[in-house]
C-alpha cells in the first residue's frame, strides 16, 4: 500500500493529486475491510461530499474526531490502522479519550462521565477491559493504558455498530 505523506491538511474542497492518492488509499481500506465491497469513491482528486462521507466513516471506525478533515493523525491510521494510534494513559486528554471512553460504554464498562480526560474512572475502566479480554503485559497483569493490542481489541464489532451504516456518513 502506498504511504500517503503530507504536512498539508485536506479537506472538503481540497484538490489534486494528494487528494486522489488518498481517495485511493481509502477505497483499499474498504475493499481489504470487507466494509463494503468494491471501490467506492471516484478517484479524480476533488474532496467533495462522498471523500468527506468516508473520511468520517474511517474516523469513527479508527477512534478519531469525526470531523472530515484529514491530518496528521487520521494519515497515520490510514497508513497503519490502529498501529498509528498513540499510547494512553492516566494524564492524557483530548478527543481521542473522549473517543475511548465512549467505546468503553459501548463495550458495557461505566466510568462514569464522557469528557475527554484519562483519569482514574478511565483507567479502572480500561483495566475492566482489558481484564474481560485477557489482555495482559508480560507479567500477566492489565496495565491500565491503552496499548496496540487494547486498541486492537476494542475497533472488534461494537465499534463498527457504534458507526452506523456507511451510507450515515455522507
Amino acid at each position: 500500500m502506498t504511504t500517503l505523506r503530507s504536512t498539508v491538511l485536506l479537506k472538503k474542497g481540497s484538490q489534486g493529486s494528494g487528494v486522489k492518492q488518498l481517495q485511493a488509499m481509502l477505497n483499499v481500506w474498504l475493499e481489504s475491510s470487507e466494509i463494503f465491497p468494491g471501490a467506492l469513491l471516484v478517484e479524480d482528486g476533488i474532496f467533495g461530499l462522498a471523500t468527506e462521507g468516508i473520511i468520517k466513516f474511517f474516523q469513527c471506525r479508527h477512534f478519531l474526531e469525526m470531523d472530515g478533515i484529514v491530518g496528521t493523525q487520521m494519515m497515520a491510521c490510514l497508513n497503519q490502522g490502529v498501529s498509528g494510534l498513540p499510547l494512553l494513559k492516566q494524564g492524557s486528554t483530548g478527543a481521542i479519550v473522549r473517543r475511548l471512553q465512549q467505546v468503553l460504554t459501548l463495550y458495557g464498562i461505566n466510568l462514569g462521565s464522557v469528557d475527554g480526560i484519562y483519569g482514574t474512572k478511565t483507567r479502572a475502566a480500561v483495566t475492566h477491559f482489558q481484564n474481560d479480554h485477557h489482555i495482559f503485559d508480560v507479567n500477566g497483569r492489565a496495565t491500565g493504558e491503552v496499548n496496540l493490542n487494547t486498541w486492537r481489541k476494542l475497533a472488534e464489532e461494537p465499534v463498527g455498530m457504534a458507526c452506523g451504516p456507511l451510507r450515515s456518513f455522507s
